[in-house]
């Protein structure tokens, strides 16, 4: 097909693809990395297994599986088409996704490795260190994942989370199934858990939302320092 128009639409959608591969590389990192590197550190410092096989499983599989999928059908940015052509040797991150997934990852780990660290040497809990490394991982995920869909624009500027209709119903169905492996007795007991308090869980969420905040951030200061194209 020849029609000018249909190649306008062919260009357009293969932007949108490659945006959309750009986040969802960006957010993986970002989540995965994190527990691997706490994991890590948590071996190199002596301590017994921040998380278990079953829980890691639990989190990768069952409650960040549909997000992860999701967030690569994300629809049309504003202005996609008023980028300039990208050169074939240009990474699949760009500086900013990289930042975040750095960032994130290493910001989530050290949390989740300070209330471990908390249980085991404060109170001997292991147990109870694993649940609270166990809900960070899979609530954190959960929130800041808004902040992917655009490595470019803010959450205001790409309108609201709504639009995106899947991927609200696959995070909420991530973080009820991630909030149910700690509060619903059988799965508790199957994943090896233990009950968090409310200020506890208040404490996971207020954490989690800071992130999402960086990543907003981090994304303004991003924009600002870009240089403007020229009209």
């Amino acid at each position: 097909d020849n029609n000018f128009r249909t190649i306008v639409l062919a260009i357009e959608e293969g932007r949108i693809i490659f945006e959309n591969i750009r986040k969802v590389v960006s957010y993986t990192m970002s989540n995965s990395f994190a527990e691997v590197l706490a994991i890590l550190v948590a071996q190199l410092l002596g301590f017994p297994p921040l998380l278990t096989v079953v829980q890691i499983l639990w989190i990768h599989l069952i409650a960040d599986g549909p997000p992860d999928i999701v967030l690569g059908f994300e629809r049309r940015e504003p202005g996609i088409m008023e980028e300039p052509p990208r050169p074939v040797s240009a990474p699949v991150l760009p500086p900013l996704g990289l930042w975040l997934a750095v960032f994130i990852s290493t910001s989530s780990a050290a949390f989740a490795l300070a209330l471990f660290a908390n249980q085991y040497l404060g109170q001997g809990n292991v147990v109870l260190g694993q649940s609270l490394a166990f809900a960070i991982f899979a609530v954190d995920a959960m929130v800041y994942i808004f902040g992917y869909r655009s490595l470019r624009r803010s959450l205001a500027a790409i309108g609201s989370i709504t639009q995106n209709k899947p991927l609200v119903g696959a995070v909420l169905l991530g973080l009820g199934l991630g909030v149910a492996a700690i509060v619903v007795p059988a799965l508790r007991s199957l994943l090896g858990l233990a009950p968090l308090t409310a200020q506890q869980w208040a404490i996971i969420m207020a954490f989690s939302f800071a992130l999402l905040g960086v990543v907003e951030a981090a994304k303004a200061i991003h924009a600002r320092r870009r240089p403007r194209r020229r009209r």
